[in-house]
C-alpha cells in the first residue's frame, strides 16, 4: 500500500513539470487578450448566436494561424492552465489589467 501511494506522489510530482508545446504565460495571456476583444467586437453587432459562434471559430482559426500555434497546442495549454489554477490565475489578472489599461486609455477623462 505504501508502495502505491509512493509511486502516485512521485508520478504526480513529476507531472508539474510544463510539457514543451503548451504556450508559456505571456503567450497564453496574449492569446486570450486578442479572444475577449474579438468577444467584446461580435458582442455589440446584432448577430444570431448560433451566427456569432461560427464567426468566432472563424476569427479563432485566424488568431492561431497568425500566431503559428495549431491548435492541438491551444487545446494542451487550455487543460495544463486549467490544472494549474496558479499560474491561470497569474495569466487571467495579467489579462485583466491589460484590458483594463485599454478600456481606461480608450475612455477620455471629463475634466471636473
Amino acid at each position: 500500500m505504501i508502495m502505491i501511494v509512493a509511486a502516485v506522489v512521485l508520478g504526480s510530482c513529476m507531472n508539474d513539470r510544463k510539457p514543451d508545446d503548451v504556450l508559456n504565460k505571456e503567450q497564453m495571456a496574449n492569446f486570450l487578450i486578442e479572444v475577449y476583444l474579438a468577444e467584446a467586437r461580435l458582442s455589440t453587432t446584432i448577430v444570431v448566436t448560433d451566427s456569432a459562434r461560427h464567426i468566432f471559430e472563424s476569427y479563432e482559426k485566424v488568431m492561431l494561424q497568425r500566431r503559428g500555434i495549431p491548435d492541438s497546442v491551444l487545446k494542451k495549454s487550455y487543460s495544463y492552465y486549467l490544472e494549474h489554477p496558479k499560474e491561470m490565475e497569474e495569466i487571467m489578472t495579467a489579462v485583466i489589467d491589460s484590458l483594463s489599461l485599454r478600456e481606461r486609455a480608450a475612455v477620455p477623462v471629463k475634466p471636473q
